[in-house]
């Protein structure tokens, strides 16, 4: 609906006032809208941007009417996670993760099921079902726990210092979420006013090129200083498979969570097995790292001498023959190659003994060699993922 006559608003509301306008069904969420799928560990992150008045995306929303009672109401186009986030934190509870088969499934097109049938699971809640609970936190509260006690669990938020954040009065109306307002043609029918907001919430969601993963991360490692170097060491950019550059936050992340997982390959980003949910685990290593705080996460190193273990690293791909500047074949190739090094150097700080080197070499080509046909045509499966890095870590034991 190309219309001159549609206008467009800018301004921000308190966390008071968009909770109120939650609560009492003056935002409503379009049936196209997807469930709300953020952590507490996401909801805890924007709610302390919010406390040191960082900058947050607007919440974009749109003038419409009530279907049923005729009023006029605001339709949520884009911000559902931000808004759930700040009233779930309001109320202090979080919706429980429901069992297997009372979550919406689906599996990734390019992988497959994985076998351990670990798909990627989305939760059917939204804040709607809070809306039919009270139109005030007060009457929410007393729903929840009178009749939905065992479907939500209490949300604390806590700073670095083991501080809870208080959202009180004070915090609610003195902190804000920017706002666009969109206001359709008056003139304009209902239908067309639908098919306005459906072009809207597409464009938000489908048009321009989208930053990769790795381009989005890349932002994180400025937090809390300059990480790049450390996470993106330029020795490991020259490790390349068809021109593209070593990840080296995966594998630091990967190898990490093993470490915390027991060193069971079973436990290495177990809930992870769709490719696209893994980059999630990645940004949460990233955090972890800027806050030099690995005590309440799903990692396990020791960054204290993080530099010194950085060095080494470098010196040993710079003396195993084969390994510096390496253009690998296939990203299978790389996992069986650097894996099991990055494991034994970065994770558990050990020294090599270069005279095993030749041995060790060896066996890695052979294992790389026999890797059949299956594994080829999905190395991003889980399954094949673990065996990759398992085999590594078990390859090098012998020279560390």
């Amino acid at each position: 609906m190309a219309n001159k006559n549609n206008k467009v608003y800018y301004g921000e509301y308190s966390l008071d006032r968009w909770i109120k306008l939650v609560l009492t069904k003056k935002i409503v969420l379009p049936p196209y809208q997807r469930y709300f799928v953020w952590t507490e560990k996401q909801t805890a992150r924007l709610l302390k941007s919010i406390e040191k008045y960082q900058y947050l995306p607007a919440v974009t929303i749109g003038a419409c009417e009530d279907s049923t009672t005729h009023k006029r109401v605001s339709m949520l186009l884009d911000g559902q996670q931000r808004l759930t986030s700040v009233l779930l934190a309001c109320l202090g509870k979080f919706p429980k993760v429901k069992k297997p088969d009372e979550r919406l499934k689906y599996v990734d097109e390019v992988e497959g099921a994985d076998e351990d049938g670990m798909e990627d699971m989305l939760s059917e809640w939204t804040f709607a079902n809070i809306q039919d609970m009270g139109n005030s936190k007060m009457e929410v509260l007393e729903k929840i726990n009178s009749d939905y006690g065992d479907k939500y669990k209490e949300l604390v938020i806590k700073h670095k210092d083991d501080t809870i954040l208080v959202l009180d009065e004070t915090f609610l109306k003195t902190h804000y979420i920017p706002f666009v307002y969109i206001v359709p043609d008056t003139n304009a029918g209902p239908e067309e006013k639908n098919i306005y907001f459906t072009n809207v919430f597409h464009s938000i969601n489908r048009e321009g090129t989208k930053l990769t993963p790795q381009e989005s991360r890349a932002a994180l490692y400025y937090q809390g200083g300059n990480n790049r170097t450390k996470l993106e060491p330029t020795f490991c950019r020259t490790i390349t498979v068809k021109d593209l550059p070593m990840d080296f936050v995966r594998y630091l992340a990967l190898l990490a969570n093993y470490e915390k997982g027991g060193q069971r390959i079973y436990n290495m980003a177990k809930g992870y097995s769709v490719i696209r949910s893994r980059e999630g685990l990645y940004e949460d290593f990233v955090y972890s790292f800027s806050e030099k705080d690995f005590s309440d996460s799903l990692f396990s190193i020791d960054v204290d001498h993080y530099d010194e273990k950085l060095a080494y690293l470098q010196s040993a791909i710079n003396e195993l023959s084969g390994l510096k500047d390496r253009k690998c074949n296939s990203i299978i190739e790389m996992d069986y190659l650097f894996s099991g090094l990055i494991y034994h150097i970065m994770v558990k700080g050990k020294q090599y003994d270069l005279e095993k080197w030749q041995n060790v070499r060896i066996r890695l080509y052979q294992k790389i060699a026999r890797v059949g046909d299956d594994h080829k045509k999905a190395p991003s499966q889980l399954k094949f993922l673990r065996e990759r890095f398992e085999c590594s870590i078990r390859c090098y034991n012998e020279m560390f």
